[in-house]
């Protein structure tokens, strides 16, 4: 269904980017860790002052960092919705609902806060 609607364009163009942009700066972190010998943070402001470079660099590791915890929150959530929905998924539970039903099962799902703190606790740890 997905190669029908376009979908399959998508995830050539998302597997491209995650190739050609992804990988390269994965690659460039664990260089740099591994040069640098230590955290994000004490591995760019290492190998700055080796370079004769400004200490000042170690906010671009500031900010990578936080980003990279920005984003986890994100997933985080995500990540509840999957450990939720796959076993009512597997189950069966959605076949017979419309739209209307599956929104309002929604609807209540987000409403529950123990549920979900517990959905998030056990998919961030």
């Amino acid at each position: 269904m997905a190669g029908e609607n376009g979908g399959g364009a998508f995830l050539i163009i998302y597997l491209g980017c995650a190739v050609l942009i992804a990988l390269p700066i994965l690659i460039a972190e664990y260089t740099l860790g591994r040069r640098g010998g230590g955290s994000a943070v004490t591995s760019i402001v290492a190998l700055a002052r080796e370079n004769g470079k400004s200490p000042l660099w170690a906010i671009a590791a500031w900010v990578g960092g936080l980003s990279g915890t920005a984003i986890l929150t994100f997933y985080c959530v995500i990540s509840a919705w999957v450990l939720l929905y796959i076993p009512q998924t597997f189950s069966g539970l959605f076949n017979t609902m419309g739209p209307e039903q599956i929104g309002a099962h929604f609807g209540a799902t987000i409403s529950n806060a123990p549920l979900w703190l517990r959905r998030m606790a056990l998919s961030c740890c």
